[in-house]
């Protein structure tokens, strides 16, 4: 009998797949380029913020940061190094929805006021619309660390990508309320007893 799983539990893992969907298709079709879905557009008192790219990150990481970290350090080459990233990414790295951790993060300038506002906010609302799906997504927002293993994977990723990233950046994770979580249209599971408020 499979497991009893509720509401919450059934959205967090059908965003989850849909995320690693979209990404899967954006590294094989279009080189890696961000699709819609992969940007949060970050409300604030029923007002727009920003709308930021996140990453979604493997719940192992300790030799995924290794990887990402020498691929960034052998080569001066900013080409060389995003297309030895898209080998990785390309290669299954977005197969299986259950290696990821729900925890969003964005890397921002420390001296950004969208990260001012955000950690002075502590919780927002994360929207995601791509392909006629919308997800609302409240969370609850952190500054990471420098020794975190989200901060090093997202640093590094994003370095790769981003050859002109600021020298000084804040890592946010945003850690999802999937109680409080809508989605339109909904999961089957969920379409016929669970509303959108």
């Amino acid at each position: 009998m499979a497991e009893f799983q509720s509401s919450a539990q059934i959205l967090r893992h059908h965003f989850l797949n849909w995320q690693c969907r979209i990404r899967q298709h954006a590294v094989r079709m279009h080189d890696g380029q961000p699709s819609e879905g992969m940007y949060a557009s970050v409300i604030i008192d029923n007002q727009e913020l920003a709308k930021l790219i996140v990453l979604i990150n493997k719940l192992e990481l300790d030799q995924l940061v290794k990887e990402f970290r020498f691929m960034y350090k052998k080569t001066h080459d900013p080409a060389l190094r995003r297309d030895s990233l898209l080998k990785v990414l390309v290669a299954g790295y977005f197969q299986y929805a259950e290696e990821f951790s729900d925890r969003l993060t964005a890397s921002l300038s420390v001296e950004s006021k969208v990260a001012t506002k955000l950690l002075t906010a502590n919780s927002v609302l994360l929207n995601f619309y791509q392909q006629n799906q919308l997800y609302n997504i409240p969370c609850t927002v952190k500054e990471l660390d420098e020794d975190e293993y989200e901060f090093q994977a997202t640093f590094w990723h994003n370095s790769i990508f981003n050859p002109n990233i600021p020298p000084t950046i804040c890592i946010i994770a945003f850690d999802p309320d999937w109680e409080n979580a809508h989605a339109d249209p909904l999961p089957n599971e969920l379409s016929s007893n669970y509303k959108i408020q």
